[in-house]
């Protein structure tokens, strides 16, 4: 198969899709992934190829468009975003006519539905990264991202959903062309083993979406017997200075997630994984770093009342704590330290759960059906 997948980021790279490509190539197919480069973050890579995988970033930004976005004001972002994303997948479909698709596979909401106005005639795939619902305030942005979504997966010939609650807002004609595809690990780049002779580790992995919830583990943590480890960008410089402020934590900023991830998680002993459950894609979400954790055999501290956190309490994995509630993370922190053989079980109990969440089951299913579907 030639597939072609087409996404609204540099590919710097996207974990997932990364993994997904990787993984077509490991079966023989030919896969190009067309992306947008919105800063002009890769302007010396505009063509590369990473493991086999040929990518293509294009930029639009001009000097006049980035100064009214950037000088003037933000507002005009969204005139000029549109505008490149137009010319972006213009582009794109001018390299699918001077080349071989047999399928368009593209990368969540925005470029499913520009991939239906711009690719009609090809078989598309809808990658669903997320839910893209938000929470019970936004009831008319959710009924417009609702109508989009509809109409994406309406005119898509497989869509791929990572957990059950897209399924919940999904277009009802449209559900038998779902396909699972979960955000798991591969197992074999994951080992149980731990460094020696290291303090005891708590670690956030992962974009940082809210500040706050870091600053809260920090505080927690504080004058704890355990040292704590920020690794992931999208920390704003006021609270990274305020993170290191805290003797025995540190802040690295980010990471190549296709190659570090598997050796942090060889210095984590528990992983930090709490978020903002008010926002309703937290809330269902399962992160890449839950089952990441799980495949290393890292307990985590999700947050209570969360689709994960549930999973958590259910298979005895980890902790659970309210999401803004320094006091039971620290008392769970200290907690994990002092009863050795509770921490021991929940570390057991992930070692022997993570063959049941292998993104090699999951994907080799997906290429399977894709192949008949040519």
């Amino acid at each position: 198969m030639n597939i072609v997948m087409i996404l609204d980021n540099a590919f710097h790279p996207d974990v997932r899709v990364f993994k997904e490509a990787s993984f077509f190539i490991e079966r023989g197919h030919h896969v190009d992934i067309l992306c947008y480069d919105g800063r002009g973050a890769f302007l010396d890579k505009k063509e590369d190829n990473i493991n086999g995988i040929h990518v293509k970033r294009y930029y639009f930004r001009t000097k006049i468009g980035t100064f009214f976005t950037d000088k003037i004001s933000f507002k005009f972002h969204y005139f000029f975003y549109v505008l490149w994303l137009f010319k972006f997948f213009f582009a794109c479909r001018k390299y699918v006519k001077n080349n071989t698709a047999d399928f368009i596979y593209s990368h969540d909401l925005i470029c499913g539905f520009m991939s239906t106005l711009f690719f009609r005639k090809y078989k598309k795939v809808f990658d669903m990264h997320e839910s893209y619902k938000k929470g019970r305030n936004d009831r008319i942005r959710n009924n417009i991202t609702e109508k989009f979504l509809h109409f994406t997966q309406r005119k898509s010939n497989i869509i791929i959903y990572v957990n059950e609650v897209q399924k919940h807002f999904a277009d009802r004609k449209s559900l038998s062309k779902f396909i699972s595809l979960p955000n798991y690990p591969i197992l074999k780049d994951y080992e149980t083993g731990k460094n020696d002779n290291h303090r005891f580790t708590v670690s956030y992995i992962g974009v940082i979406r809210k500040d706050d919830l870091i600053l809260n583990l920090c505080e927690a943590a504080a004058d704890l017997d355990c040292s704590v480890e920020i690794h992931g960008m999208g920390l704003k410089d006021l609270s990274a200075q305020k993170v290191n402020t805290y003797k025995n934590a540190h802040y690295y900023g980010a990471f190549d997630g296709t190659v570090d991830a598997k050796k942090l998680f060889r210095n984590c002993d528990l992983l930090y994984s709490v978020y903002d459950i008010n926002n309703l894609n937290w809330r269902m979400a399962f992160p890449v770093k839950f089952f990441e954790a799980m495949a290393s055999g890292t307990p985590v501290i999700a947050s209570k009342d969360s689709s994960y956190g549930k999973l958590v309490e259910e298979k005895n994995i980890g902790y659970t704590v309210e999401w803004n509630n320094i006091k039971a993370i620290r008392e769970t922190i200290l907690c994990s330290i002092k009863n050795k053989d509770e921490y021991e079980v929940k570390r057991s109990n992930c070692i022997n759960l993570k063959n049941e969440y292998s993104w090699e089951g999951k994907i080799n299913e997906l290429i399977d059906y894709m192949e008949q579907k040519v």
